[in-house]
């Protein structure tokens, strides 16, 4: 996400609760503390034997320092104009519908889901992230705590639960509230260690809620050829959630068409989830290439093979149109 005359917003405070965020520049996370790694000589011996025996695999185990500990060389004043993950959700009663994505697997559905972001169990929720197969074992657990902390919870692995490849790293927050939609796009995953103790960026606007007839479904015309926001993140969700369970795509395309994208200070930049070339096809349907398709002729859509070198990186591809007015990928 990205706009030339967007900057840092470090000298304002986020909107009062209720208030409505205008996506005017970034916001950087309340911290809670310092990550202390395992040749930190501020660790106890207690401590380092500790990270020794808890080593993850998917991230370095760390002590999290609090503020108030006297080794912790962050001062308070770091959380002025910060903003909080749990003042994303002001009105908890109002709440529809949330979706959020992630890279990492959430390690404690409801301290985080229900503590930090207060969503109530009644609230449809989808969940879309990497599978980590390695970790089949925390994956099972993490579905048995959502499944058990939310009446109707839907987790979508884009491309498979046996996907090796990166097949989603995208870390999108979307709330739908009775007047409006809030939507995040920040650099933490879900999880307590990078909201509260890792400087992270977090973008938000609200979107408000369009007019619409008293019955019938709503329009899609208008997101799906209105404003590139819009567009770009419907055809986003859309991508990503093919195949997913209970329809949550539809359901999610549906959703957005509801409100009004037009006041989008912020560009969205997307990838294709999962888009690694020995395992999926290059169709001229995919995402990246329709959002292209009113782009200059010598657009480049550029991507990496999967287990080669840096050096190999990256493959240039050129959008070229293909007849019917589809547009395809041809070799330079």
């Amino acid at each position: 996400m990205g706009h030339p005359g967007v900057s840092w917003s470090g000298g304002q405070d986020p909107p009062p609760s209720g208030g409505w965020f205008d996506g005017r520049g970034f916001f950087l996370n309340h911290v809670a503390g310092e990550e202390l790694h395992y040749d930190d000589s501020r660790l106890t011996a207690e401590e380092r034997r500790a990270l020794c025996a808890s080593e993850s695999v998917t991230d370095m185990a760390v002590v999290e320092l609090p503020i108030g500990d006297p080794r912790c060389s962050i001062p308070s004043s770091v959380n002025r104009h910060a903003l909080r993950l749990s003042s994303l959700n002001h009105d908890p009663a109002s709440l529809r519908g949330a979706l959020m994505t992630t890279f990492d697997l959430i390690e404690d559905a409801a301290y985080l889901l229900q503590g930090d972001l207060r969503i109530p169990r009644s609230v449809p929720v989808t969940l879309c992230m990497h599978p980590w197969p390695q970790l089949h074992h925390k994956r099972d657990e993490m579905l048995r705590q959502l499944r058990s902390a939310f009446d109707d919870v839907a987790v979508h692995f884009p491309g498979g639960i046996t996907n090796m490849g990166c097949s989603v790293h995208a870390k999108l927050i979307l709330l739908e509230f009775a007047d409006r939609l809030r939507v995040v796009i920040s650099s933490a995953n879900l999880r307590p260690l990078h909201w509260h103790f890792r400087s992270e960026a977090v973008w938000v606007q609200d979107f408000p809620r369009r007019v619409r007839p008293a019955a019938g479904r709503p329009d899609l015309t208008c997101l799906l050829t209105g404003d590139p926001f819009g567009r770009g993140l419907a055809h986003f969700l859309c991508e990503m959630m093919l195949g997913g369970e209970r329809r949550r795509h539809e359901d999610w395309v549906l959703r957005l068409a509801q409100f009004d994208f037009s006041g989008a200070h912020g560009s969205l930049i997307l990838s294709v989830p999962g888009y690694w070339p020995s395992a999926r096809d290059t169709l001229a349907q995919v995402v990246t290439l329709r959002l292209l398709a009113d782009a200059d002729a010598d657009a480049v859509v550029a991507h990496g093979l999967s287990g080669e070198e840096p050096e190999a990186w990256p493959y240039r591809a050129r959008l070229a149109p293909a007849g019917g007015g589809d547009w395809e990928v041809r070799a330079p």
